[in-house]
């Protein structure tokens, strides 16, 4: 099946202003609709869920449960492993829902590893373009930041390495 960018572009932007609108229960119609002909996006099982944890509970008979939130976050770990936003939900579901604030624990966790890893590598590929283009105080603007977080990570002292290099060359 090939995608149709355009139409899926329009479908998101109908969506971010259904959603704006507080209409959930058409946002989730027009996501439960993406998903026939999107099913392995992990984005759209993450608004899913959103949006059911969002809908008006005053007519039940035509509201997913809770449980169907769940299953699609659970789906969407599994299917984008390396994608923050299932954990973090995941970690919102259980803590705010289910109450179970242990379980949610572990999927914050899980959440801020992957967040960890996604801004680790930001960061580095800021400070090598910024080498790159011989922005030598900003690289180090950002190789400080970048310390704050990381500490003792190898990467970073091979290009602190490399930074004091560069330094000592322009001085």
């Amino acid at each position: 099946m090939k995608m149709d960018i355009q139409f899926y572009k329009e479908a998101r932007e109908k969506l971010f202003y259904l959603l704006k609108q507080q209409s959930y229960g058409e946002a989730l119609k027009l996501v439960d609709q993406l998903l026939v002909d999107y099913p392995y996006s992990s984005e759209l099982l993450v608004e899913r869920a959103r949006i059911i944890q969002l809908l008006d509970e005053d007519d039940p008979s035509d509201m997913p449960s809770l449980d169907s939130a769940l299953d699609s976050l659970k789906l969407s770990l599994i299917l984008a492993p390396d994608f923050v936003e299932p954990a973090l939900e995941l970690g919102y579901f259980e803590y705010a829902v289910n109450d179970a604030p242990e379980l949610a624990l572990n999927y914050f966790e899980m959440a801020r590893e992957k967040a960890e890893y996604l801004l680790k590598d930001v960061l580095i590929g800021q400070i090598n373009c910024y080498l790159d283009l011989g922005k030598i105080a900003d690289a180090r603007q950002v190789l400080e930041k970048a310390k704050v977080f990381f500490s003792n990570d190898s990467d970073l002292g091979v290009l602190e390495s490399e930074l004091e290099e560069y330094e000592e060359g322009v001085n």
